[in-house]
């Protein structure tokens, strides 16, 4: 009996949902448990309650975990550092216990852990991005002890290559400037790193930005950002080539495919005659800055992505009425410093400004001049300046280079 109600407190303190003695079947959300009031509810399957109703807390289980004085827990210490990162695809969670058994909780899948001469261990899958990790130990009275720790996974398969950007030159050809309302955070739009990853039958892009990634307007995971990605598998000289609708702007020859998205539309591969080879998924990793689209391999059929050139072009999300191909328009200078006071005081705090044009409902660019690229931060190959690259004045549109991965 001692042995059932132990491991009964385990459950009842760690938020996890049972029926009868065996193996856990998930942890609660923190703080959270199956009757809300912190106390053990027993759930039955029978017809006569119906599937899910809940029953009376057991008496004994309320007179000692609900009214009586909790039971101190063991001595419970783990190693891993919280709001730690890893590449790996498995997270080793090990630690010091006085107790006889420890069960740890993974994202919602619990394994009991070899306890052995004070010492606990369990090695448990990663899955990419945040994993959230609780550990319940039940000492020998009854008494149980939480841990609870976050560890970042950043496993995206094997690393076929990297560019690396300049920082701080999300400003366009040098002269664009943020909007003022809180939701463009400083760095947001500023490229940092781009990966490419192959794991499986799927590849990884992989985008790393130097600010913070914040979702305000309740995307899938971002909101303010648009990124669309060029690859170029051909490897010969040809026309410049128009950009994704609303970039203004050409690639220096055809790209074989593209992969756009954003945190309101799903990732896409389109190739240069606008055919569909498919949808990816986003995945985004704020602890690393990291946005990645997840695209079937067989999408990129016959590129050779090692020896692809690529082009990354990150843009301001827009809605559908906002700019065409889901782009904002960046505004010029003076038309953004005036408009404070204005019809148009929502330029300054949801537009980019340093551009060219004004607000207009006449076209569906949203723009009087769409001379300026809509790029605030591209890849750049060495030996070459953005601020040359996108100056639209010297030439228009401006014409974006493809760049070997290192």
């Amino acid at each position: 009996m001692k042995k059932s109600l132990a491991r009964l407190a385990v459950l009842v303190t760690a938020g996890v949902a049972v029926v009868g003695m065996g193996a856990p079947s998930a942890f609660a959300a923190e703080g959270a448990t199956p009757n809300g009031r912190g106390s053990l509810a027993m759930w039955t399957t029978g017809a006569k309650q119906g599937v899910g109703a809940p029953m009376e807390t057991p008496s004994t289980v309320a007179d000692r975990y609900a009214k009586g004085t909790l039971v101190a827990g063991p001595a419970l210490s783990i190693d891993i550092a919280d709001n730690s990162t890893t590449d790996a695809d498995t997270i080793t969670i090990t630690g010091t216990t006085d107790a006889a058994s420890v069960w740890v909780n993974v994202n919602g899948s619990t394994t009991a852990a070899s306890v052995t001469g004070g010492r606990y261990t369990v090695t448990v899958p990663a899955q990419r991005g945040e994993n959230k990790i609780t550990v319940a130990a039940t000492g020998a009275t009854g008494g149980i002890s939480i841990a609870r720790r976050t560890v970042t996974s950043t496993n995206f398969g094997t690393l076929v290559g990297s560019i690396r950007d300049a920082a701080g030159d999300d400003n366009g050809p040098g002269t664009y400037v943020y909007p003022t309302n809180d939701a463009f955070v400083d760095g947001a739009f500023d490229i940092d790193k781009f990966d490419v990853y192959e794991d499986g039958e799927y590849v990884n892009l992989v985008t790393t930005i130097a600010g913070d990634i914040t979702n305000p307007w309740g995307g899938d995971e971002l909101s303010t950002q648009r990124i669309d990605i060029y690859i170029d598998g051909n490897g010969t000289d040809g026309q410049p080539f128009n950009a994704h609708q609303g970039t203004n702007a050409q690639l220096v020859q055809p790209y074989s495919v593209t992969v756009g998205g954003s945190g309101f539309a799903k990732p896409s591969v389109v190739d240069r005659r606008e055919n569909h080879l498919g949808f990816g998924e986003l995945l985004v990793v704020p602890k690393t800055h990291q946005i990645a689209f997840t695209v079937p391999r067989v999408a990129l059929a016959g590129i050779d992505l090692g020896a692809a050139g690529y082009q990354v072009v990150m843009t301001s999300h827009a809605a559908n009425d906002e700019g065409v191909g889901n782009i904002r328009p960046v505004y010029s200078k003076s038309y953004w410093d005036n408009a404070t006071g204005t019809d148009h005081a929502w330029v300054q705090e949801y537009r980019f400004g340093g551009g060219a044009g004004a607000d207009t409902t006449g076209t569906t660019a949203r723009d009087t001049d769409t001379r300026d690229p809509n790029a605030l931060d591209i890849l750049v190959p060495p030996g070459q300046s953005q601020q040359d690259l996108l100056h639209w004045e010297v030439t228009s549109p401006v014409i974006l280079p493809y760049v070997a991965l290192n």
